[in-house]
Order: C-alpha cells, then structure tokens, then sequence
C-alpha cells in the first residue's frame, strides 16, 4: 500500500473534521443544538440505509436481543447525549475549544474499556492518555488576557462542562458498542 495514500486520507479527515466543526456551530446557533441534532440523526438514518441497499450488505438480523441492546444503547449515549452535549458546548466555547475536548474522547473510551471490559493498556498508553489530559486542562486553564476573564464567565464554564459530557458520551458510546 503507498504510504502517501494514508496521509492524504489523514490529513482530508482532518480538514473535514475541522470544517464540519464549525458547520455544525453555525447550524447550532441558528436552530438550536437539539434541533440540529435530530436533523443530523434522521439523515445520518437515511444514508446508512441507502448504503445497506447499493452495497447490498445485510443487516446482522441474527445478532441475539442484548447486542441490539447494547448497539442501540451506543448510539443513544454517543449520537444523542454525547452529540448534544458537543452542539451546546459549540455555542458556548466555540467550535475549537469544543472540538479540543472532544479530542479526549479515545483516551476516556480506552480508561473505560479498561476499567469496564478488562482490557489491558500498555504503560505507555497510559502515559499517552496522561499527556493528552493533561494538554487539554492545559489549554482550558490558560490564564492569558481574554481566557481568564471567560473563566469566571458562567456560560464558559458550562461549555466546558457540555465539552467534556460530550467527550464521555462519545466515549460511552464507543464502550458499549465494544
């Protein structure tokens, strides 16, 4: 496989990631997080279904009631809380600072999977989850000029809190469907 492949592919995730972003936080503080939420679910329903029908992959009817269970109770966790929790947080922080927090979210599945699952983490791992938390409280705690006065700002905060609700949800959500 050429390597240059994987990075174009990494790096138009990226500029996808990023534009989506602040798509999302435009539509959000037009209809509101919810309203954007449920518009995203139901098209998101539409074009999996439509994928299931042009690439004639079945739907795993067979799979036993507590898969479909946990399979819906990821998504519901993850693409309802943990979405609307990112659209709120995308009005109150902004679209960067949200998306910094949703950045936890793989360090936060793989504590969860530990903790829950028993899967084991590498110490460097650990070391990788460690650096990431720490980065981000880094970056949310900076103390220069407007930062600091947003701090004390209620709506700030409350975006922080959104932020990482959304981070858990999305890491939940990635726990259960495991």
């Amino acid at each position: 496989m050429n390597p240059t492949l994987g990075v174009l592919a990494a790096l138009a995730t990226s500029v996808v990631w990023a534009v989506t972003s602040v798509v999302f936080t435009l539509a959000t503080l037009r209809a509101g997080p919810m309203a954007v939420n449920r518009v995203r679910l139901a098209m998101a329903v539409a074009w999996l279904l439509l994928a299931h029908v042009l690439f004639q992959v079945p739907l795993p009817w067979e799979a036993d009631g507590r898969r479909w269970l946990l399979l819906g109770a990821s998504g519901s966790v993850g693409l309802v809380v943990g979405d609307g929790c990112l659209f709120q947080a995308f009005v109150w922080i902004g679209p960067r600072l949200a998306m910094l927090l949703l950045s936890t979210a793989p360090a936060l599945a793989g504590l969860g999977a530990w903790w829950l699952l028993g899967e084991a983490l590498h110490p460097w791992q650990l070391v990788g989850i460690l650096v990431t938390l720490g980065g981000v409280a880094w970056v949310v705690l900076a103390r220069e000029g407007e930062a600091a006065e947003r701090r004390s700002d209620r709506r700030y905060l409350l975006g922080i809190l959104c932020g990482r609700g959304g981070a858990a949800g999305q890491a939940a959500g990635l726990v259960l469907a495991k």
